[in-house]
């Protein structure tokens, strides 16, 4: 999907960062699409306006099935709630691809801290990758019944496909 970053599953290894040529018509239905990807965060009250639309059904699943095998004993953590970074506009009419790897702490009410940036192929698409990553919202993991601070690495890649 133009107009936002793909989240990939908690893992690494991923391709290096490469340009795309895009014919100015193209570049101009991308810079629609994230414009209006923009609008729609900022239009929807429960929606945070730096990031882009919710992960679908399968974008959870793959990524808590990721958390899952992360897992030490006790009970994995959740994804709740989680948003697709946006793909910055200068970026997409660049015709830019890139990877950005963050890794992050679950801390015991859920909320993702201690963002570290692992790998950036470019500064602003890690910036809205982090941003995006801020609002995300987790069950924490368990284990004896109290919750845990867990550790995790996630790459997200931005393309054209």
């Amino acid at each position: 999907m133009v107009g936002a970053g793909r989240l990939d599953g908690c893992h690494a290894g991923t391709p290096e960062p490469e340009k795309t040529p895009m014919s100015v018509q193209t570049r101009l239905h991308a810079l629609i699409l994230v414009l209006a990807a923009a609008l729609g965060g900022v239009a929807h009250a429960a929606h945070p306006a730096d990031t882009g639309r919710e992960f679908s059904a399968a974008e959870y699943a793959a990524f808590n099935a990721a958390l899952a095998n992360d897992a030490e004993a006790g009970t994995p953590p959740l994804m709740l709630r989680g948003y697709v970074p946006l793909y910055p506009v200068s970026r997409v009419l660049a015709g830019m691809t890139g990877v950005c790897v963050l890794e992050f702490t679950i801390d015991a009410t859920g909320k993702a801290v201690d963002v570290a940036r692992v790998r950036q192929d470019d500064e602003k698409m890690c910036d809205h990758a982090v941003l995006s990553l801020r609002h995300w919202e987790f069950q924490p993991a368990m284990r004896d019944g109290n919750p845990q601070r867990t550790r995790h690495r996630v790459p997200i890649t931005y393309s054209f496909e």
